[in-house]
């Protein structure tokens, strides 16, 4: 029951950041213009998309309840979200 309601955050935090990169691809967010950078652009676009498609597996993972289907989508969400967020701290313009 635990592991369920633990996924049902991951699956929630995924769809938020996924939701944010898509609505965010033609506004300036983080100091980052997606409109004049083609690489915050495309992990705004490919970005985002992957993570509402790793969201919605996360769905279908809790309804059928299979450890390793789960345990995949959970390594997968991390991996994906770790290096979108990468990527973008990497342009970032920090003085």
């Amino acid at each position: 029951m635990l592991i369920n309601l633990l996924v049902l955050i991951v699956v929630f935090i995924t769809a938020f950041l996924g939701g944010y990169l898509v609505s965010h691809r033609n506004k300036t967010f983080l100091s980052l213009d997606p409109t004049t950078d083609s690489v915050v652009h495309n992990v705004a676009n490919w970005g985002g998309i992957s993570l509402l498609f790793i969201a919605l597996l996360g769905v279908v993972s809790l309804f059928l309840q299979n450890s390793i289907f789960i345990i995949i989508v959970l390594l997968i969400a991390t991996v994906v979200a770790t290096t979108i967020q990468f990527i973008l701290f990497n342009h970032l313009k920090i003085k």
